[in-house]
């Protein structure tokens, strides 16, 4: 009898976990978006750097937000690493990447914290990449930051 009621609450938790998610169709299925950002990023590390750090975060559901809307965040990645290698390798080999994945390079406002590079990616939807370094000197010599987000698909969360 228990072990009935066990098998119970686990088949009906699955099956509300299922609805939910079905609920509110888009996001990051199988989390390809997230994948393929993960996969760029990574490869625009120079070789032989140090991952000191990384923020990964999937798109998630958020409903009714503090402005009143819902939508799925955007999926993102952020790796902070450190390297030996000059600013023009470091840049070099993130723009050789990027540019290859079909990502524009874009100028940043003069006084953006921190932002050293960014590249833009208009289709198939708006996407931006920042690499943080040593100019301005918001980072320590030889650490770095790279990483961005990619929309979701479906509704997107506007946030406030």
């Amino acid at each position: 009898m228990i072990v009935l009621a066990l098998l119970l609450a686990v088949g009906s938790g699955a099956i509300w976990f299922i609805n939910r998610s079905q609920l509110h169709s888009g996001g990051d299925p199988r989390g390809a978006i997230l994948s393929s950002i993960r996969t760029e990023v990574n490869a625009a590390i120079p070789a032989g750097a140090k991952i000191t750090k990384i923020h990964s975060r999937d798109s998630r559901w958020v409903s009714s937000g503090c402005d009143g809307e819902s939508g799925w965040t955007s999926p993102t990645y952020n790796v902070t690493f450190t390297t030996g290698d000059s600013q023009s390798i470091v840049t070099d080999t993130a723009a050789a990447v990027f540019t290859s994945e079909g990502w524009k390079p874009f100028s940043t406002q003069p006084n953006s914290p921190g932002i050293y590079k960014s590249w833009f990616r208009p289709v198939p939807d708006p996407a931006s990449i920042g690499l943080y370094g040593e100019d301005p000197p918001n980072l320590p010599p030889g650490m770095w930051q790279i990483g961005g987000d990619v929309p979701p698909q479906g509704q997107i969360y506007g946030g406030c």
